[in-house]
């Protein structure tokens, strides 16, 4: 048993989250199916379809407050290969609720904007989400598109990356983030979590 002395004053609880995740989850995780892209008529995938179980999820929604972003421009001037974001963020149950955490950040340009496409890049991104004092971390990894000239991804756009690991409360924690960013400002994290 841990002998850890918890002094924060709103203790964070794994079945407190999902008390709040109804209505905008199931929006949050409809809106993450529809923007996945659709194979082309015929292709096919490069694991069996067949075999594959659907495993049993537990889900929970957080608030994040807009991040203080840091860029970091590396090698030559301009939007390169290497260039960094740094940034931390508040987490609340609730837009305006109590402070439960926060989220701890760095994106890296992997692959700057093509011809094809000169408005968008894509960047590596390692997320921790920490709680009662960074004792119970949530790890969270994964690339995806952001445009060339931003410094965050569009919005109302679903993002879904990958939690990778955990410790404390979320020791072995495994499963997916859904992200999205608001016009308002904000962003809604759904976590859903292998059991």
């Amino acid at each position: 048993m841990s002998r850890r002395q918890d002094t924060t004053p709103d203790r964070v609880d794994r079945r407190d989250f999902m008390l709040g995740a109804t209505t905008a989850l199931g929006a949050a995780g409809l809106a993450a199916s529809l923007s996945r892209p659709d194979r082309a008529e015929g292709a096919e995938l490069p694991w069996p379809t067949s075999k594959r179980k659907k495993r049993k999820t537990e889900q929970f929604m957080l608030h994040q407050d807009n991040p203080v972003i840091t860029p970091l421009d590396l090698g030559a001037s301009g939007r390169s290969a290497g260039d960094s974001f740094y940034f931390h963020a508040i987490l609340r149950r609730t837009p305006a609720g109590p402070v439960v955490g926060e989220v701890f950040g760095i994106k890296t340009v992997v692959k700057t904007a093509i011809v094809q496409n000169p408005s968008v890049e894509q960047r590596f991104t390692d997320l921790v989400f920490t709680f009662n004092q960074r004792q119970d971390q949530i790890v969270v990894t994964g690339i995806a598109d952001y445009p060339a000239a931003g410094n965050e991804f569009d919005s109302e756009r679903p993002v879904v990356r990958a939690v990778v690991g955990g410790m404390g409360a979320f020791i072995g924690a495994s499963g997916e983030l859904t992200s999205t960013r608001h016009s308002e400002g904000g962003y809604t994290q759904v976590f859903s979590l292998l059991k």
